[in-house]
Formats: structure tokens, C-alpha cells, sequence
């Protein structure tokens, strides 16, 4: 057996005792013994705040989490209602770098409308990630749990498809199933691993299973043209540096000979619907890979004359920083699942100077600003003082420490000034988190939510996160309700 593995159950404080937040520990532990996984679970403290209402929520919860590199620990196992990206999303690995925690939103779509066997999948698949399996790994030609939520959906009699994936694989896989699946009365009964998944489970060594110790190992793009959209991406800023930002806008049309289309409906680099390539100066190619990874795989509509706009701002993805070297990079983007690329767009890169020129700055901003180093984040205060750094840079700093709570938000109106369109999102979406943990003024949280939701809007009227923002609204105005009844 490569070994066990031991989980964390940490519980939105909301969701206890809802039965919807009930997680189905002994039918999880049977189904990954069958792939010589033996899981266990020890319920944690409930969460007062919910960990992943933004990315830097996120970071701040793993690094209150998360072992020294190079150890093992329990991973965690969060149950939220919704995250960040709205109710499309019904889980997420939220550490993509050493694959120790990820998240299960029970009031996502798919979760909150689905069976009894598709909740049970959501927590498979989530879990599987965990243990290093990708959507890539689900190659078989029935529907298994590592695949995306729309093909899972699609599946009526899920003991069909245990049937025939036992009768149609190899002995030893196909007693592995049985091992589970028994007579087919079993519930929930979910879907089965594929041969790939269930080779990488019974064959991996133990470091490549067990969380927190090693990468998650995420598969290859398939270069791809002549799709329906045209794709075009637009770099911000000027006088770029080593350390500093990548600050871009990726716009989504129909070309002019295509009627309307039927597309990704999340469209962000963490779903993998968006796809960010970067050539370095030194010819390597380079996936831009998110630190965290949601799964969706929704659709929407989209007509003639509409665009779509994701903007985006990454100092680092979960491998290095976006610009570690000087010189001439080409950096481009891909929608894989229609088939359209935009043209590559060169940046040139100076060296860095000052505080940014520094190995050790440089190591903390690729590891994505870790919480505890106190030196750095002090001097994170002098490059933010800079003025030879653009002010779009600056500002996009200032925004990343206070929402780590390192100092103040700046002004609004001061920082729409100069702030660019993707730094004014995620600034937006860590003041609506900050003030619903620090605040007492419902007035100031509305506002701020009005501000994320016309910002969003902007880009994009079905933005996902627009979603997220209604929810939050939602709950504010029933607390309030609930208050006022008693």
C-alpha cells in the first residue's frame, strides 16, 4: 500500500449541522482503499471565517496550515457554501504548489441541486486531486470521477457504468472496482476511477500521494487555432522590470463569420478554460499555472457583438516568477476548449533595481508573499514608496499587502486613479473581505460590494464572480432579517 493519508474536515460555521455539510466519510474511506489509499478524517474547529472568499484569504489560510516544505501533514478538507468565483464552481484544490488543502462549495450548482452519488463524486474528485490526480488522468471511454462536472452530469445509471468499465478493463483493475462496487446496491455509489487513475494511485510513491509533500502535476495544453472566437490579449504597464507584475486584459469576441457560440462559461485561468503561455527570453515555453485550481465545466451562450473580458495581475503563478530574467518575453493566450489563441504580444523586461533587485525579495515574491516573512513585508513598504516604479505597479502592491493585512487600504478614489483594470477587481474583491471581517458598518460592505459588482459587470455582464457578490448580498440582507425578528 503507498501508505495513508489523513485528512482535516474544517466546516464553514454557517453550514453546522446542515446535512448538506455532512461529508460522506465512510463511503470515501471504502472507495480509495480499492486503490490501496487508506484514508482517515478528524474533524477540525469550525471555520469562523470563510477561508475562500478570495485568493488572499486563501494564502493566508494554507500558510496557517501548512507543514515546512519537504514534511507531510493532514490535508485539509474545507466545506464552504461558495466561493470567489460563484456558484459554477463546486470545488476547488486550493493549493496547487503541495496539494494540501481543498475546498467543496455545498451551495455551488452542481453540489446543491445534485444526488446523493454526484455530491459523493464532488468529494472524490476533490479528494483525488489531493492525491495528485488530474482531469486529464480520466482518459477512459466511460465517465469517471476524475472527469469534468458536465460529462459526470450527464450520467443516468451510474451502475451501468460500473458494469461495464468491470467487464471491459483488466483483471486487476477490474477487481479493484468490484472491491467497491460490490452488488450495485451500494449508496451513494458515485462513478468509478479510471485505469490511469487507478495505476497512479496503486503505483506512485508515497510523496507523490500524500499532501503537502510534492507538486501537483497538472497536464499539457494542446496548441490549437481557427476557433470560433477571436482572442486577443493586451498587456498593461510600462518599463517592466525582474519582480515586477504581469498586468494584462484578455478580450473574447465571435469572429464576424460565426453565429453564436456555446463557450466555457468561467473562463479563468483556475478552470483551465483560459490559458496563459509566456516565452522567456531564453526561448523556454512556460504555462502561466494558477495556484489554485477550480472545477467547473459550465456553459453559456455567447451572441454576435458581445466581448468578454478577463483581466488578470500575477507577480508569480505556482512554479516561479512571471518575470525572473531580463529581456524579451512573448506572452499569449489560449481558450482550448474552442480552439482559439490570441497572437503573441512581446514584452521587454528591464533588470530590477533596488529593493526588487534582491535574491531574498525576489524568493518572496516568487512563493507568493508567504505571511511570515515580517522583513520582507516591511520592505514591500519602500518599493510601494517608489517612485521610479510606474504608479499602476505601486498601486498593485499597496493593494496585495493591505489585503494581507499589512497596512491600510488605500483611498478609493486615490487608487481608481491609478489602478488598472485587473488590480481594481482584486483590490475590489479584498475590501468587500476585509470589511466582512473587521467591519460593523452593513452601509460600507454594501458599498463595497456595489463597487466589486460594477467593476465585474464591466468586464463582463455573466461574469462568474457577479454570482459570488449576490450571494453575499443575499446573506447580508437575511443576518439582517434574522436580527431584526428577535
Amino acid at each position: 500500500m503507498p501508505g495513508s493519508v489523513s485528512l482535516v474536515v474544517r466546516t464553514l460555521a454557517s453550514l453546522n449541522g446542515s446535512p448538506d455539510a455532512a461529508v460522506p466519510t465512510a463511503a470515501l474511506r471504502e472507495y480509495f482503499r480499492s486503490f490501496d489509499i487508506d484514508l482517515s478524517f478528524d474533524l477540525g474547529p469550525p471555520l469562523s471565517e470563510d477561508p475562500t472568499d478570495s485568493t488572499d484569504s486563501i494564502r493566508s489560510f494554507l500558510a496557517g496550515h501548512s507543514p515546512p516544505f519537504g514534511q507531510g501533514g493532514s490535508g485539509v478538507l474545507v466545506v464552504a457554501d461558495i466561493g470567489f468565483l460563484g456558484s459554477l464552481v463546486n470545488g476547488m484544490l486550493l493549493d496547487a504548489e503541495r496539494r494540501g488543502a481543498c475546498a467543496v462549495f455545498t451551495q455551488a450548482t452542481g453540489f446543491a441541486f445534485g444526488s446523493a452519488d454526484s455530491r459523493f463524486e464532488i468529494y472524490a474528485h476533490e479528494i483525488g486531486h489531493l492525491v495528485n490526480l488530474t482531469h486529464e488522468d480520466a482518459d477512459a471511454e466511460f465517465t469517471t470521477t476524475m472527469d469534468t462536472w458536465d460529462e459526470r452530469s450527464e450520467v443516468d445509471d451510474r451502475a451501468k457504468v460500473w458494469t461495464e468499465a468491470i467487464a471491459l478493463g483488466p483483471v486487476q483493475f477490474a477487481n479493484r472496482l468490484r472491491g467497491f462496487f460490490g452488488d450495485g446496491a451500494r449508496r451513494p455509489l458515485g462513478l468509478p476511477m479510471s485505469q490511469t487513475c487507478c495505476d497512479k494511485l496503486v503505483g506512485s510513491p508515497a510523496s507523490n500521494l500524500e499532501p503537502w509533500r510534492s507538486p501537483f502535476v497538472g497536464g499539457d495544453v494542446q496548441d490549437s487555432s481557427d476557433g470560433p472566437l477571436r482572442c486577443e490579449i493586451e498587456v498593461h504597464g510600462q518599463s517592466l522590470t525582474v519582480g515586477q507584475p504581469l498586468d494584462f486584459t484578455v478580450t473574447l469576441s465571435l469572429l464576424p463569420e460565426a453565429g453564436p457560440q456555446v463557450i466555457p462559461a468561467v473562463l479563468e485561468r483556475t478552470s483551465g478554460e483560459l490559458v496563459i503561455q509566456l516565452q522567456r527570453p531564453d526561448g523556454q515555453l512556460r504555462i502561466l499555472h494558477p495556484r489554485q485550481l477550480s472545477c467547473t465545466a459550465a456553459r453559456r451562450r455567447l451572441r454576435p457583438r458581445q466581448k468578454i473580458r478577463r483581466h488578470d495581475s500575477l507577480i508569480s503563478d505556482c512554479s516561479d516568477l512571471v518575470f525572473p530574467i531580463p529581456g524579451r518575453y512573448r506572452v499569449r493566450a489560449l481558450v482550448p476548449k474552442t480552439g482559439s489563441r490570441s497572437a503573441w504580444v512581446a514584452i521587454d523586461v528591464e533588470p530590477a533595481s533596488g529593493a526588487l533587485a534582491e535574491p531574498a525579495m525576489l524568493e518572496f515574491l516568487r512563493r507568493g508573499m508567504p505571511g511570515g516573512a515580517d522583513a520582507h513585508w516591511r520592505q514591500l513598504d519602500g518599493v510601494i514608496a517608489d517612485t521610479a516604479l510606474a504608479p499602476e505597479t505601486r498601486a498593485d502592491f499597496a493593494s496585495r499587502a493591505a489585503g494581507r493585512g499589512r497596512r491600510a487600504f488605500d483611498p478609493l478614489r486615490q487608487f481608481r486613479a491609478v489602478a488598472s483594470p485587473a488590480v481594481a477587481q482584486q483590490d475590489a474583491l479584498r475590501r468587500v473581505a476585509y470589511l466582512r471581517r473587521n467591519g460593523t458598518n452593513a452601509a460600507s460592505l454594501h458599498q463595497a460590494i456595489d463597487h466589486a459588482q460594477r467593476l465585474f459587470a464591466a468586464a463582463d455582464a455573466e461574469h462568474p464572480t457577479l454570482d459570488y457578490l449576490a450571494h453575499l448580498r443575499r446573506r447580508m440582507l437575511l443576518t439582517q432579517k434574522g436580527r431584526a425578528k428577535r
